[in-house]
């Protein structure tokens, strides 16, 4: 690929287009689904079975990260590398999706096998109640598998820029998922939650797939390639999988905690977690889906010099602009919260601490935007190796921070301790990014076309 004219720079007009509407197309479908857990407040109340509900879609979800949201993003520049290349991406997705199936398939068997015992030794749900986890575990099996193919497909579309595909494929996901759970709570009680979500899940896969055979992406197909491209793909997506397990057992591990406290707690916990989680998903979520596949392409033009400052840019309007957020949110706190919750079940005490933890989980918003740039720029550089080890850092730093916060604070501890160890990552990845770049740019001036090879992975202080 050859530079065309002079370099524009990362905010171009159709950068900020695609990242508009990527945005909100993604907004509408994140919007309806972000319903969901209001509606679970209104309706079910904060009950042991919301507690077992939360608990079981937490481990799904956990499952499905492992792999997909992995390949969604490890993805992205190797295929930008064959489009680069002007190489067939069928036969590298194709594989992918096999595998990717194979190994999730294996660890559902795995987990399936031990979760009745693992639910038993870990909170302290009665055995009754263990059984209603264990009928949700198998309930939701469909989603992870769906979860798992959309988040590789999406990975492609991504790449392609294709950005409006995924945002719609989450509307009408959200659509039929809220749908199933107002037609059916009547019917089915909470279980029509989980069947909504498998539901929708399975459409948006159905859509995607529609997708990329109108555009002629790639042609779908039973087969398993090995090649060199894919065995260095594994290896480098070997350690974002590691880092992907360590963040998301933190959720896991909080709400595991959560039930050391009185019955509700763990409903508390992801009640006030949803509003720090609707501007992570919304604002963060959608810029990084069009920053992380113009970057993966702009590296093969303009160099590695250029990436740095494309980064830097970014990273300050993220930290201004999740600053704002901030600051309006905890001044409305209270109120928000009240809307949200107010009309329901909710007693003013939950209430109060609904709004302490949304504080709490709030204080490192700015903090994850800013690092979530720089993520990025790591797997553009395939760098995921120091990725994993700021995952690891984080989590190991979340659990100590639990044990202190909460005999302190309660159950709002945990959600302080999540942000306390934001401000960790974003110092690691950001000194990573920084030195990684500092070996790497020897003799390039900014601006130098010539990308033309794969981009190898910069040394990092890490890999000592």
């Amino acid at each position: 690929m050859k530079p065309e004219g002079r370099d524009k720079g990362l905010f171009s007009f159709k950068f900020i287009k695609d990242t508009m509407a990527a945005t909100v197309v993604s907004t509408a479908g994140k919007a309806i689904g972000f319903v969901v857990p209001f509606l679970l407040a209104t309706w079910f109340g904060s009950t042991v079975v919301t507690d077992s509900f939360f608990f079981m879609y937490s481990i799904a979800l956990f499952l499905a990260g492992i792999v997909a949201s992995t390949v969604s993003v490890v993805i992205v520049p190797y295929i930008a590398d064959l489009l680069n290349r002007k190489e067939n991406p069928g036969p590298f997705v194709n594989t992918l999706l096999a595998a990717g199936s194979a190994a999730v398939g294996l660890l559902l068997l795995a987990v399936g096998l031990v979760l009745f015992l693992l639910v038993s030794f870990t909170t302290i749900f009665e055995p009754s109640v263990g059984q209603f986890i264990l009928f949700m575990y198998l309930s939701m099996i469909p989603l992870v598998m769906f979860l798992v193919a959309t988040g590789i497909i999406e990975g492609v579309l991504v790449a392609n820029k294709r950005f409006m595909a995924g945002g719609t494929g989450l509307v009408f996901r959200s659509l039929v998922t809220v749908a199933m759970i107002f037609f059916l709570r009547d019917i089915w009680g909470i279980h029509a939650v989980a069947a909504g979500y498998v539901a929708g899940e399975m459409v948006r896969l159905a859509f995607l797939v529609i997708v990329v055979r109108i555009k002629r992406i790639f042609r779908f197909g039973f087969y398993f390639t090995i090649s060199a491209r894919l065995i260095d793909f594994f290896n480098k997506a070997f350690y974002q999988v590691l880092g992907v397990i360590a963040v998301s057992v933190n959720p896991v591990i909080d709400k595991i905690m959560a039930t050391w406290f009185p019955g509700g707690s763990v409903s508390l916990l992801y009640y006030g977690e949803r509003f720090y989680m609707i501007p992570e998903t919304l604002l963060v979520g959608g810029i990084m889906v069009t920053l992380l596949s113009y970057l993966s392409s702009r590296i093969h033009v303009h160099g590695i010099v250029q990436l740095k400052h494309d980064v830097a840019r970014t990273a300050m309007w993220m930290a201004l602009s999740g600053i704002v957020l901030t600051g309006i949110f905890i001044a409305l706190a209270g109120p928000f919260v009240s809307f949200a919750y107010g009309n329901g079940e909710m007693t003013p005490a939950q209430l109060s601490d609904i709004a302490h933890i949304s504080i709490a989980y709030f204080s490192g918003f700015a903090m994850v935007a800013v690092a979530q740039v720089y993520i990025r720029a790591l797997i553009v550089l395939k760098n995921t190796k120091a990725i994993m080890m700021m995952a690891f850092v984080k989590t190991l730093g979340n659990f100590v921070l639990n044990l202190v916060l909460m005999n302190v604070m309660g159950i709002a501890g945990i959600a302080w301790a999540t942000s306390c160890m934001n401000l960790v990552g974003l110092v690691i990845v950001f000194s990573v990014f920084r030195f990684a770049l500092g070996r790497g740019i020897k003799g390039q001036k900014r601006g130098e076309p010539g990308m033309e090879r794969p981009v190898p992975e910069l040394f990092s202080p890490l890999d000592m």
